[in-house]
């Protein structure tokens, strides 16, 4: 196991560091990851409201930790470490903690005109939503904080657990995502953090992986494309314009 090292763009210092993840260790990840989130299915949702709020509170309490670990990541301003990071991850949980005590997992169906019949025959419609299960999130540099919260506090408000791949430039603010969850209650290994390079590759190609969330480049989406494939395992890609703006100008050429 060796360190990553995080570096201050503004200043070229080291800000810290964290281990990286042995690829081969991707598989047992996975199996933590989901034997956290079957418990955690079963957790009803106005108890995971009570934990979103949990979370929403200890990153206010904490605002300055969570703004300087972003600011040492990225040599952002703090300003803008604590408007367009922290405040917008916050307002997530809030929205998440809100929408997850009023929203209908399991809804009764209309059947309408065979409704009668099928009442006589003492049966019912119902539509129910379930949890993905481990949902994988892929990160960039640019947003560590905003990005990955935001679709982490959705999976894990569904019931979901998450395994989240940071950029490797700002390897702190993606472990504090996971030391948050963990701090705020949430149960261990629900949010995992794993660093480091070929980690991508193997979380997306893992079999037990129901769902991956990426944003970063148009090349590295290819990629990850191409590693889920193999399980047809759905992906939902947040890609960068250059390639894209490529192939538009190839295409009116």
């Amino acid at each position: 196991m060796t360190a990553l090292k995080s570096l201050n763009p503004a200043t070229l210092k080291e800000s810290g560091s964290v281990d990286t993840t042995d690829p081969s260790e991707i598989p047992r990840i996975v199996e933590r990851s989901r034997a956290a989130q079957e418990i955690w299915a079963l957790v009803p949702p106005r108890e995971r409201a009570v934990l979103l709020k949990n979370l929403r509170l200890r990153m206010t309490v904490e605002a300055d930790r969570v703004a300087e670990t972003v600011h040492k990541d990225t040599g952002k301003p703090r300003a803008e470490c604590y408007n367009t990071e922290l405040l917008t991850s916050a307002v997530s949980a809030a929205y998440h903690e809100e929408l997850v005590k009023k929203f209908k997992f399991r809804q009764k169906v209309d059947q309408g005109p065979m409704g009668l019949m099928m009442r006589m025959m003492r049966r019912r419609s119902y539509l129910e939503y379930l949890p993905l299960g481990v949902v994988a999130v892929i990160s960039p540099f640019n947003f560590p904080l905003a990005i990955p919260f935001t679709q982490i506090v959705a999976a894990v408000a569904a019931g979901n657990s998450v395994i989240l791949k940071p950029s490797s430039e700002t390897p702190l603010t993606g472990q504090l995502i996971s030391d948050l969850f963990r701090e705020s209650g949430f149960p261990e290994d629900l949010v995992i953090a794993i660093h480091g390079p070929g980690t991508s590759r193997a979380l997306a190609a893992s079999p037990g992986v129901n769902r991956i969330v990426f944003t970063g480049s148009t090349e590295t989406g290819r990629d990850v494309m191409r590693s889920a494939a193999a399980n047809l395992t759905p992906v939902t890609l947040e890609l960068g314009g250059q390639g894209c703006d490529d192939r538009v100008r190839r295409c009116r050429s």
